[in-house]
């Protein structure tokens, strides 16, 4: 089943290849949970911090049955470390940390809660 999937662009060009890219990685998260409902990425050229060469970032946002995953390209700790000087750099990073996520909250769901 082909994941349900929203690409959007913010001063960013779009490319066939960019949306080929999103679609192979929205495809391999199936792998980590079978029932994802909806994938919706935006990759977009961040204004802020023109002198760190990084502009480009990636959000996504995963829908499963009862919950959602949410990776914000500039959520991490130092804002310029989450920004990439291609925007496929962008998304592959991204997807990671999605997978990452979905994975931790796979092991939690299953792990039995621990008796203190």
């Amino acid at each position: 089943m082909a994941v349900p999937l929203q690409i959007s662009y913010r001063d960013v060009t779009q490319s066939d290849a960019l949306d080929q890219l999103i679609a192979a990685e929205a495809a391999k998260l199936e792998r980590y949970f079978g029932r994802v409902l909806g994938c919706r990425v935006l990759v977009e050229h961040a204004h802020e911090h023109q002198r760190s060469g990084a502009p480009f970032q990636a959000r996504i946002t995963v829908n499963l049955p009862g919950e959602d995953v949410f990776v914000n390209g500039s959520a991490d700790v130092d804002d310029v470390l989450a920004r990439f000087k291609d925007p496929a750099l962008a998304v592959r990073d991204a997807f990671k940390k999605a997978r990452r996520q979905m994975q931790d909250r796979i092991r939690v769901k299953r792990e039995p809660a621990s008796r203190w």
